[in-house]
């Protein structure tokens, strides 16, 4: 099989959701599925002639294959199912599961410890600091955003139509390989499927704009077919889904049998065997409807097979399975490596696996940061200060104004709701807070509201403890908030005094009532 390297870079974020429910939380795979590019390539079906277009689509020959995250120029792989860490720590200390022996597992179980498997992220082997191999994590960063659906009619969001998407972030590097068997095939891909593409869902909105380019010198790490641990098992790492059929009516199967797995001897020991399924029905754009769902094996599940022929040639065997096993290889489905050296360890063989720097895999431009402020922004930030200040003030008066009605609430009660109406408007006509004051206060001026008038004898008493709490909270309190005190207050005073004049003229009709009923004209 001829293979050539793409790269793509996410110019937007995309989304590939990982189940096809439109309820409840909708995630998105950490990876691209080939079938995208495939899609690509087939929106060009018409231009291709009837042999190529079967030779590429149809014949299984050409594979597109899944797109993973890429690292200092390298394809990560999904992390395997058979990896395990001790439960509460980190993935410094990894086991695989089938080489752990039943005397270690029995000494973790005395002691208190469990095995947790790791179901996420990517892994890729580079050199460390002292330029030795070392296995790292990786994993593509994921943006949550609400949406809502769009009334054309009335041009607003529909009334209970939100929904939310999860989309792999713009920036990042991907790599995928497309195979086939002959480069006149390929050169024909490659036309179609170079520069500037659209994948994934919400194409037309704000969503699935990629770049794809070709990146001749890559060389892709072989798969390891070495040979087992003495008396182990084969093992198969599922590089990408895996679909086979249990019978001519179509229905799939989660328990393929040895010779769909390219073997004639040998026993899936499903028990050391590590397996995760998913299902999902496919988008066919061409009928604009999903096709029949699939049961499939997922991505970094681990197969082992005991009781294989002894004298079996490994790299025969490489070579039939090449192009992948089982169902919808075009897709990218099928793809396996045979004993990879991060499996193919010895009995309770510690594998160390280090948290790769997301900085040194991200570019900056991934996240969804505010971006940098200019001098347009100023007078918006400048009037969002102000105007937290201004909340800030008003609570802190609030806080001020119910402390001094709890306080002299009975003191004040004489004073009629109409008295406080007065002094209301007088400090909404004033602004200036000395000219306030002495609207109020200055006994020596006629028109000192509090000192002059029939309702002076009310005020006479209390009017000081007024006056000092308004000079307390001006010459204590920024931005002169006396006047504002003073409107609240009277605006509360006045509620309370109209409220207690409701109770109380409820309770002369009550009682009128019961008068009237209890008379001697009652019958």
């Amino acid at each position: 099989m001829i293979q050539r390297h793409y790269s793509v870079t996410l110019l937007s974020d995309i989304i590939i959701s990982a189940r096809t429910a439109t309820q409840g939380h909708s995630t998105c795979l950490d990876y691209i599925p080939g079938s995208n590019f495939m899609g690509i390539a087939a929106r060009a079906y018409a231009g291709f002639d009837k042999n190529t277009a079967y030779e590429i689509f149809h014949s299984g020959e050409v594979r597109f294959g899944d797109a993973h995250l890429a690292v200092n120029g390298k394809r990560s792989l999904k992390i395997p199912c058979s990896w395990y860490h001790p439960k509460g720590t980190g993935m410094d200390t990894v086991y695989v599961h089938h080489a752990v022996s039943q005397q270690t597992r029995q000494m973790m179980r005395t002691a208190g410890d469990q095995l947790k498997q790791i179901r996420t992220g990517f892994f890729i082997q580079d050199k460390d600091d002292q330029d030795k191999n070392q296995l790292y994590k990786v994993s593509a960063s994921h943006f949550f955003s609400i949406k809502s659906a769009y009334d054309r009619d009335r041009r607003r969001s529909k009334d209970e139509q939100m929904f939310g998407y999860d989309a792999l972030v713009r920036g990042s590097q991907w790599i995928f390989t497309i195979s086939g068997p002959s480069r006149e095939i390929l050169e024909k891909i490659h036309e179609k499927i170079i520069g500037r593409q659209y994948i994934g869902r919400s194409k037309s909105a704000q969503y699935g704009s990629v770049e794809i380019e070709e990146v001749p010198d890559y060389h892709p790490p072989q798969p390891d077919c070495a040979a087992p641990q003495k008396n182990g098992p084969l093992i198969l790492y599922f590089e990408s889904p895996a679909a086979f059929l249990l019978d001519c009516a179509g229905n799939f199967t989660l328990q393929p049998c040895i010779k769909d797995l390219g073997l004639e001897t040998g026993r899936i020991d499903w028990a050391g065997s590590q397996v995760r399924h998913r299902s999902y029905a496919p988008w066919n754009g061409k009928r604009r409807g999903r096709d029949q769902d699939r049961e499939f094996i997922d991505k970094g599940s681990v197969l082992l097979i005991r009781d294989y022929a002894p004298d079996m040639d490994m790299n025969q065997w490489a070579k039939t399975i090449e192009n992948g096993i089982g169902l919808f290889k075009t897709e990218g489905f099928g793809a396996i490596l045979i004993n990879p050296y991060f499996l193919n360890v010895q009995e309770d063989e510690i594998l160390q696996v280090s948290e790769y720097e997301r900085s040194r895999y991200e570019p900056s431009n991934t996240s969804h940061a505010a971006a940098p402020r200019d001098q347009s922004d100023d007078h918006t930030i400048a009037w969002l200060t102000r105007k937290k200040q201004e909340m800030e003030n008003h609570h802190e008066i609030m806080t001020h104004v119910h402390k001094f009605i709890d306080d002299y609430k009975i003191k004040f009660q004489r004073i009629t709701a109409s008295q406080w109406g007065a002094v209301r408007e007088r400090a909404q006509r004033h602004t200036d807070y000395d000219s306030l004051m002495l609207q109020l206060f200055n006994p020596k001026d006629p028109k000192g509201f509090l000192y002059h008038g029939k309702s002076e004898k009310f005020w006479r008493s209390n009017r000081d403890t007024l006056e000092n709490k308004m000079r307390e909270l001006n010459d204590t309190l920024p931005n002169g908030p006396a006047r504002l005190f003073l409107i609240k207050t009277a605006t509360e005073m006045t509620k309370i005094i109209e409220k207690k004049g409701d109770t109380q003229n409820g309770n002369h009709k009550i009682r009128d009532l019961s008068l009237t009923l209890s008379g001697p004209d009652h019958i």
